[in-house]
């Protein structure tokens, strides 16, 4: 099997035992945006739904990942992924 096979297989294989049931649970969360609901902080889905996001990042095996969620009060939450590169070149 070609090293293709393998990354399609795996890619595939992935997106029907793990993404596709989270973007199920997901869209099943009413969240909007605060331009379409004033009281989305009370309401609780904005939350709900970057719980659902955090804990599906954090549950993935890639080395040396940090995950932070940051929420300043009266705004939407923010997660910030972190993930090393592993070459020395400078990207950003």
């Amino acid at each position: 099997m070609s090293q293709t096979q393998k990354v399609m297989d795996f890619v595939s294989e992935k997106w029907d035992r793990e993404i596709v049931p989270q973007l199920t649970t997901y869209i099943k969360i009413p969240n909007k945006s605060p331009m379409f609901d004033a009281d989305w902080a009370e309401h609780g889905y904005m939350d709900e739904a970057m719980s659902l996001i955090e804990t599906w990042v954090r549950e993935q095996p890639i080395a040396g990942m940090t995950v932070e969620r940051i929420q300043l009060p009266g705004r939407t939450p923010l997660l910030f992924i972190d993930i090393p590169g592993k070459g020395d070149d400078v990207v950003l």
